[in-house]
């Protein structure tokens, strides 16, 4: 009886072992996959063309010494830029893995009669340089390009031309129009901060009109229902 015992718990051991043989192996942990932060190349939003537009007033104040106030955007345009548009001198390495195509901002920034040219990509503002004063003079835009706009944009232009031909003293019809685009100011001075004003730090859809006469070009910003002659 003893033996026969013994038999079978030896027979069950036996059991047992070839059943964990059989078992399906454990999978092995995961290996982690290191994440790659995105590019952040599509189309800026409106909070990134305005932080682009103030991170490039900040850095052109301190490159000049001067106080922001002293700096004025005169355009700010979403552009389809390539890499070698982002290779500017002190623009630092570039991302390696950008596309051919990217759609980022370009920002003139003006100080007294100099111009200032910016680019900005994903999260990034790259100076680049003053603008060359060899570059051409704009011609004047078509009537369809003034159509464009919307019927606010439209007033606004025509009030332009008009108070323009009035302190000039000529008929609205001798106003050339070089440019008329629909523009979102940073804050509510419209891109034409006057010394001594304060004013509200709020996003302010608006326009700006670039006029000339007899080669002289007049730089009207508009907002609210306001209109700057900006000089």
């Amino acid at each position: 009886m003893g033996k026969m015992m013994i038999r079978w718990w030896m027979v069950g051991l036996a059991a047992l072992v070839l059943l964990a043989g059989c078992a399906a192996p454990q999978a092995a942990p995961p290996t982690k996959q290191l994440e790659t932060a995105p590019a952040g190349t599509g189309t800026p939003t409106i909070e990134e063309t305005v932080k682009f537009q103030q991170e490039a007033v900040a850095d052109l104040a301190k490159r000049l010494q001067l106080s922001a106030e002293d700096i004025m955007v005169e355009s700010s345009s979403v552009v389809e830029l390539t890499p070698d548009d982002l290779r500017c001198p002190g623009a630092g390495e570039l991302d390696k893995t950008l596309p051919a195509q990217i759609m980022g901002q370009e920002i003139v920034l003006k100080s007294g009669d100099r111009r200032y040219l910016y680019r900005g990509y994903g999260k990034r503002v790259v100076f680049c340089g003053e603008v060359s004063a060899a570059v051409p003079a704009p011609q004047p835009i078509g009537e369809e390009a003034v159509k464009s706009l919307d019927e606010q944009g439209q007033r606004m232009l025509e009030q332009a031309r008009q108070e323009l031909a009035g302190k000039l003293g000529v008929i609205p019809a001798r106003i050339q129009v070089l440019k008329a685009e629909p523009v979102l100011w940073p804050d509510t001075s419209l891109g034409c901060p006057q010394p001594g004003m304060m004013y509200a730090q709020v996003i302010t859809p608006g326009y700006q009109f670039i006029l000339e006469y007899e080669g002289k070009q007049y730089d009207y910003h508009a907002g609210r229902g306001h209109l700057v002659l900006c000089e």
